[in-house]
């Protein structure tokens, strides 16, 4: 578990990388396709994507902001000797990069970027497989992102639980005396 919680991107990054290889050995020697690249309304299917990377993107911000807004000195005193922040400026942080590699790759297919001359350069073969390998890591990316978010999501709960401060309870007859002052008032 701790792994999640390491700023350590680039290892991230490569074992994307090593996953794409997989998926792609898996789908030229084993014959096995664990994520089928779309072959119609591809510029669609992408546009897609690049929405839903968006939008958590985005919502990573918002939560970033909202801890940004949050850090007052109360806040950092009763926080001090935790590594919440830390925890939730990562997970924030994985967020965010994940969804902006899946974002650069996706923004490739949807303004149909023609790279078709490497194919020529390489060989067509080794152009689709390269093809493939990029499309897993948008793929891969898209999940990461997500996986992140919702850890954004926890992690902000339990700092707004440990920043939490229960208020007296009332019984029904406090209340309803409070009530009664209430609109007395208003009379």
């Amino acid at each position: 578990m701790k792994f999640l919680y390491k700023q350590n991107y680039v290892t991230k990054i490569l074992g994307v990388g090593l996953m794409a290889v997989i998926l792609c050995i898996f789908a030229h020697k084993m014959n096995y396709i664990v994520i089928p690249m779309p072959q119609d309304n591809i510029p669609e299917y992408h546009t897609n994507i690049l929405t839903i990377n968006s939008i958590f993107s985005g919502f990573a911000l918002t939560n970033l902001g909202i801890l940004l807004t949050m850090s007052d000195d109360q806040l950092i005193k009763k926080l001090e000797g935790t590594d919440i922040l830390k925890k939730r400026n990562i997970v924030i942080g994985h967020s965010i990069i994940f969804g902006a590699i899946s974002i650069f790759i996706s923004v490739f297919w949807v303004l149909k970027i023609n790279l078709g001359f490497f194919s020529a350069i390489i060989g067509k073969e080794y152009f689709l497989v390269i093809r493939e390998f990029f499309f897993y890591i948008e793929i891969i990316s898209l999940v990461i992102s997500i996986f992140y978010f919702l850890l954004s999501v926890e992690k902000m709960i339990q700092l707004l639980n440990l920043l939490h401060i229960p208020r007296k309870r009332y019984t029904d007859k406090q209340v309803d005396e409070l009530k009664k002052r209430i609109f007395e008032k208003r009379q």
